[in-house]
């Protein structure tokens, strides 16, 4: 029974009360590793290490205003808000 609470309880949100203490996700996480059988442990440290390597394996993000910048036009606030008007002009109102 304590294993599915450590399941359910990890997801439920940052704060957890636990005896009229707050836990972290860090150490609730940790109790619940604390219950597993050392072949389980070790399937979480696995998975653990994975997502380690997959966020670090991420290319970082390129701005848009780089990927755009080969394309000679400028587009100004004034732009938008014109576009979004002709856009919405006709859009009935009466919903």
């Amino acid at each position: 029974m304590q294993s599915r609470m450590c399941h359910f309880g990890l997801f439920l949100n940052a704060g957890l009360k636990y005896s009229n203490n707050i836990m972290t996700v860090e150490e609730k996480i940790v109790q619940c590793v604390r219950e597993l059988p050392p072949e389980d442990q070790e399937k979480v440290r696995e998975f653990a290490e994975d997502l380690q390597r997959r966020k670090a394996e991420r290319p970082p993000l390129r701005s848009l205003e780089g990927l755009w910048a080969k394309y000679d036009f400028d587009l100004t606030d004034e732009d938008i808000k014109e576009a979004r008007r002709e856009m919405w002009g006709n859009f009935p109102r009466d919903f």
